[in-house]
């Protein structure tokens, strides 16, 4: 009998984080899955990993290619997926134990090809507050939620683009040969989900299943990229036409792109402040907060500006004041402690 969700895991030098997002798989209260460990040409003790696993329980399977990039290895999983559902985790990522049961669940409740849930940042055994996502509706919706709501906060927020936090039903991911861009580094996860929400005529939102993201310093995430503005603008400008596609008026998607150019900034300044190349990141960082990209974030009303950010304005003011960079200085002061 085929599994009932099929979860994909590329799995890339995470030799010390394999263990635990492997295990909570194991622990999940719903047990009808399979697990693909798609093995990209690691270089530490992961391929063993996965193998050790894959050989202790039937339900857990190891694929091993020659490094292709995160894109690749997840269609290579995708290609061996058997369940009516498909989930997404990243191997230094974990799932909450009732995670799947309560996105099964409300798919087969509402009907829905797409299931979305909050998520948990955490670092070592630090766990910050759940985000979800107010704009959304509880429970199941149709197109006209799909291309408004939901459109605008995948426009205006970055924790709603990741592939991870969701149930795709299989069936419209192979209908409509939605696959993720390889070659692509950054903005993959979005372009795919947009092509998937493009074939979709019922969704649905379910707080309470919690993907449990892992803050890792040395990530694909957190690693220094070519400049930093010039990678927002274009990662934004590549998804307006998927935007249009899914009948987001011009008007919508100017108002949402500020916004997100907003958010990604404030992301890309907290990895480019806790980056250990300091010389480099320090050089990344003026050019960024001097940019149109860095103007735009100093654009964004504060009221607005703390619903995308609580709890990490401190540290990251105190991560500019250590890098005594005083144009960042002034820009976190004004952003959060002038008057709303």
């Amino acid at each position: 009998m085929n599994p009932a969700v099929s979860i994909v895991c590329p799995v890339y030098n995470v030799a010390k984080y394999l263990d635990d997002c492997v295990g909570s798989v194991l622990a999940q209260s719903f047990v009808f899955w399979e697990l693909w460990l798609v093995d990209d040409g690691a270089t530490d003790e992961s391929p063993r990993i996965c193998d050790a696993w894959a050989a202790c329980d039937a339900r857990i399977h190891a694929l091993h290619q020659e490094n292709a990039g995160v894109s690749a290895a997840r269609n290579a999983g995708l290609a061996q997926a058997r369940g009516r559902y498909v989930a997404f985790l990243d191997a230094d990522d974990c799932f909450a134990p009732t995670y799947l049961q309560v996105l099964v669940d409300a798919a087969e409740k509402e009907q829905a090809q797409l299931v979305l849930c909050a998520y948990q940042p955490f670092c070592g055994d630090f766990k910050t507050a759940i985000v979800t996502f107010a704009r959304l509706p509880r429970g199941g919706f149709g197109r006209d939620v799909i291309c408004g709501a939901l459109a605008d906060a995948m426009l205006r927020s970055g924790g709603l683009n990741s592939a991870g936090m969701k149930l795709f039903l299989r069936e419209t991911i192979e209908g409509g040969g939605v696959r993720f861009a390889v070659g692509k580094t950054n903005g993959e996860d979005r372009e795919f989900v947009l092509r998937y929400l493009a074939l979709c005529d019922r969704a649905a939102y379910a707080p309470g299943a919690v993907y449990q993201y892992r803050e890792v310093a040395d990530s694909a995430v957190w690693s220094l990229r070519r400049d930093p503005a010039d990678r927002i603008r274009e990662q934004y400008e590549n998804d307006l036409l998927l935007f249009a596609a899914l009948g987001v008026s011009k008007e919508r998607m100017e108002a949402g792109l500020l916004e997100g150019v907003a958010v990604e900034t404030y992301h890309e300044i907290w990895r480019l402040a806790q980056n250990d190349r300091y010389r480099l990141a320090h050089k990344q960082l003026r050019r960024l907060v001097r940019s149109w990209a860095g103007q735009t974030l100093r654009a964004m009303p504060r009221a607005v500006f703390l619903c995308h950010f609580p709890g990490r304005s401190a540290r990251v003011l105190r991560l500019l004041l250590w890098l005594r960079l005083a144009r960042g200085m002034r820009l976190f002061i004004r952003t959060f402690f002038r008057a709303p």
